[in-house]
């Protein structure tokens, strides 16, 4: 009986991320601290920090299917609003399908419009 072949795993998303961003020009990095098993992001919702021609990057980083939940915890954290209202700060979330290359397929900059629309939306909801 033939052995079973390893299956082939790809870089994680973060790597990813950390290895784009630098090819971008970006002095970039993980701000996650790890705690045994257990991951904590930076702020609650930051995996990667990256300083940049454009500002202060706070990135949180994810696999495909959990870009939407991912979105809702930083616009649900009051330290990235409080970020996100200052000049040359900028929170985006990154996904990445499986298997693919360094560059993300879904990229989205979160805004001080964004935190509010989810405040509206979650105010309308609650009455």
């Amino acid at each position: 009986m033939a052995a079973k072949k390893a299956k082939k795993r790809g870089l994680l998303p973060a790597t990813k991320a950390v290895r784009y961003l630098r090819e971008q020009g970006w002095i970039a990095g993980p701000a996650e601290l790890k705690l045994g098993k257990v991951s904590k992001d930076w702020g609650g919702f930051a995996d990667i920090i990256a300083d940049g021609p454009d500002g202060v990057l706070y990135l949180q980083v994810t696999g495909w299917t959990n870009f939407a939940s991912r979105r809702t915890k930083i616009l649900e954290n009051a330290d990235a609003r409080t970020i996100v209202s200052r000049p040359n700060r900028i929170i985006e979330v990154w996904s990445y399908k499986p298997g693919r290359d360094l560059v993300p397929d879904r990229v989205e900059r979160l805004t001080k419009i964004d935190f509010d629309d989810h405040d509206r939306r979650t105010t309308r909801n609650s009455l």
